[in-house]
């Protein structure tokens, strides 16, 4: 395995190097969901309150680096809506030909 130094300077370097790590990257962030799922299944078997806490400390840790890695499908959906409206009536856009000469 390189040095992680190396692997910056490949990713800065060449293009097909850097299109390969974030495919990597997106593939292990469905590896993390798959964990997710795993952690969650053996936390209802646990025993303890803490056992629970210290599982849902590795799902969240989990979830937060599968947003980061793969955003698209794990990260936070942002909604914009736009309220108010435009009018443009003929005399307004008559005016502004007469402005522009």
């Amino acid at each position: 395995m390189p040095h992680y130094i190396t692997v910056l300077r490949w990713r800065h370097e060449h293009e097909e190097f850097r299109n390969d790590y974030a495919r990597a990257r997106e593939d292990a962030a469905d590896t993390l969901v798959d964990e997710i799922l795993a952690i969650a299944d053996e936390a209802q078997s646990a025993g303890s309150s803490e056992a629970v806490q210290a599982a849902r400390l590795r799902v969240d840790t989990r979830k937060w680096a599968a947003s980061k890695m793969k955003p698209k499908a794990y990260g936070d959906r942002t909604a914009l809506e736009h309220s108010g409206a435009v009018t443009v009536t003929h005399e307004n856009w008559l005016a502004t030909l007469d402005d522009d000469g």
